[in-house]
């Protein structure tokens, strides 16, 4: 599902109300994120933005992506393949990965999430704060032109 994109201004305040200093570069990684409704990675933000971009290097898309995590402005999305993704649905929610294209969809499934939840909570971990759950579902979109609907 792509994302909506926000209004510029509404981009400039959700970095200022973190504490961080608007920058052009912050901006426009962070609006390549919202463009991209496939959850990418540095590499793709960077290859995106590079052309129109041409000062902009791959070490600062990653240290900026790593900030904007950092100050829960978008979230890390970790991959089977061991790639690192971004994600601006920072609200709890889950992954179907497609192997096969490496496509990653959202799947928010808030009785699921909080059915985990409890279930970790009631295991009782001694010593361990649980701050965030990402489940990823590995499998196949076989007829990948037609879109995936989720009904949950």
């Amino acid at each position: 599902m792509k994302k909506d994109m926000p209004a510029l201004q509404s981009l400039k305040e959700k970095i200022a109300s973190t504490g961080l200093k608007v920058t052009q570069q912050r901006l426009v990684i962070l609006q390549a994120l919202y463009e991209n409704d496939d959850h990418p990675s540095a590499e793709v933000v960077y290859n995106h933005l590079s052309n129109e971009n041409p000062s902009l290097s791959l070490g600062t898309v990653y240290k900026t992506l790593e900030t904007l995590v950092e100050k829960s402005i978008i979230r890390k999305v970790y991959c089977a393949d061991g790639i690192k993704r971004y994600d601006v649905h920072i609200e709890p929610h889950s992954h179907l990965h497609c192997q096969s294209s490496h496509r990653i969809i959202d799947f928010s499934d808030p009785a699921l999430e909080a059915m985990i939840l409890q279930y970790l909570q009631d295991k009782k971990i001694e010593n361990f704060e649980i701050q965030d759950i990402q489940l990823q579902i590995q499998g196949h979109i076989p007829n990948p032109e037609k879109r995936v609907r989720i009904y949950a």
